[in-house]
Formats: structure tokens, C-alpha cells, sequence
């Protein structure tokens, strides 16, 4: 079964860079190994990547997996992007940024259909923060992102079953703001995706996918939205309540 860790936002109130996770995480990838210890990370969320680069970005996602034991690895340093057939990569690690931008390059370099049998298989473990967590899901289309660039596609991943707005933020985002309200613009999306279901997942919240069973875990309260239905609350330490979906 597919394994999955998706977080809402790199940081939580201030916090260290993946701090307030790092303790599941370290029970989600379990003691390092020697020669099977090597995470690949998708960068390309950083929206000015390109041309200033993503080391510094890299550095500071590779501390948390540091001290785990484990090696970030940008998929830049391989020729071609080519990870698949390194066997010391035992996770693909897709970081915060952008999403449209993501989409793009993940789109352009054909990584989807490649990442997606990785993980599918279980070869790999995913974990991914705000837009990597967006790209998990079926479509892009619920992320908070404005669009620099347009990807050949809003297909997504396909991972999980639903759409997931991370960073949520449940009411006005500010006292007396005039503009929509994240939920009303989760409605808007669903008004013409009747199907579909969206997680408003705040901040220092994380899902775990691990033997076919989504549990919720962090501080706060998902918000499930579907469509002509009244919002319904997904419990931090709860599995997803509906799975008929999975």
C-alpha cells in the first residue's frame, strides 16, 4: 500500500522548518539504513528557481532529514533528471512554493506518470508540504497560488482521492475583509466540480497514508467539504470518515 505523508505547511507559528511533524516523520520513514537512505527532492515549487537556482532552498529541506539519517538529494543533480534507477532512494520529497509553478516543470520534464508508478508501487514513500500536498491530489485546481505560468495540464498526482487547500484558514482571514472566504471559495470550486471532495487542511496539520488508512494528525481540525453539503470536521488522530472513497 502507498504511503504518504502530506503537510499543510513547511513551519507552524514560528516553529523550525518541519518541526512540529518531525516526530511522525521520523516513525513514518523508520531507522535509515546504510545505502538506502536517499530521499529525492522536487524543488521546482520555488517560483524564482530557475534563475537563482535551488540550493539554498535544498539546504534548508535537508536539514529535518538530516537528522532523521537520511540524505536530501535534488533531482537537478542527476543528468536528465534521472532518479528512477537509483535503488539508495527509498522517498521523493516534493517541497512548498508555488504550485503552478510546480505543475509546470513536472509537466515539461514528463515526471508525473514516472513519480506516480514510484510511489504506486510503494518503491518510494511520499512526503510533500503546501504545494507538493496540493500536487498529491487528482488536480492542482485548489491551491491558494496565483498563476505566473500555466502547466500543459491541472492533472495532478492522483495519490489521494480527494482535493486537499492547505494553509486553510476556516471564516475571514482578517477582521471586517471584504473578499470571499477560503471555504466560500472551496463552494465555488465544487459548484463546478460536483464530484469532488476538498480537505481545508491548516496549518500545523499532516496526513498520514499508511495501510489503505488516512489519519489526520497535528493541531486543529480539517474542514470536508462537499458539494450542497454542509461542511462536516475531520478529528486530528481519526481516520477519514468516508471510505466508500478509497
Amino acid at each position: 500500500m502507498k504511503q504518504l505523508f502530506l503537510i499543510s505547511s513547511s513551519r507552524y507559528q514560528d516553529g523550525k522548518f518541519w518541526g512540529h511533524c518531525l516526530d511522525d516523520l521520523k516513525n513514518f520513514l523508520g531507522p535509515a539504513i546504510q545505502g538506502k537512505n536517499k530521499i529525492v527532492f522536487i524543488p521546482y515549487a520555488k517560483a524564482n528557481g530557475g534563475y537563482t537556482g535551488y540550493t539554498d532552498y535544498t539546504k534548508m529541506v535537508s536539514e529535518p532529514f538530516a537528522e532523521l539519517g537520511y540524505e536530501l538529494v535534488d533531482i537537478t543533480s542527476y543528468p536528465a533528471r534521472d532518479c528512477f534507477s537509483d535503488p539508495s532512494i527509498i522517498a521523493i520529497c516534493i517541497g512548498g512554493g508555488n504550485t503552478w509553478t510546480l505543475a509546470y516543470w513536472l509537466h515539461e520534464f514528463e515526471l508525473i506518470h514516472r513519480i506516480l508508478g514510484k510511489v504506486s508501487s510503494c518503491e518510494w514513500k511520499y512526503i510533500s508540504a503546501s504545494a507538493g500536498t496540493v500536487v498529491a491530489c487528482p488536480s492542482m485546481m485548489t491551491t491558494n497560488d496565483m498563476a505566473p505560468i500555466f502547466p500543459r495540464s491541472d492533472k495532478a498526482l492522483g495519490l489521494v482521492p480527494f482535493q486537499i487547500n492547505p494553509h486553510f484558514v476556516s471564516g475571514a482571514l482578517v477582521e471586517k475583509h471584504m473578499g470571499e472566504t477560503r471555504g466560500e471559495r472551496i463552494q465555488q470550486f465544487l459548484m463546478w466540480n460536483q464530484n469532488q471532495t476538498v480537505i481545508g487542511l491548516p496549518e500545523g496539520c499532516w496526513i498520514v497514508v499508511e495501510n489503505d488508512e488516512y489519519i489526520l494528525k497535528g493541531k486543529g481540525e480539517a474542514v470536508i467539504f462537499k458539494n450542497a453539503k454542509e461542511p462536516t470536521l475531520w478529528l486530528p488522530g481519526k481516520p477519514y470518515p468516508e471510505k466508500e472513497m478509497l
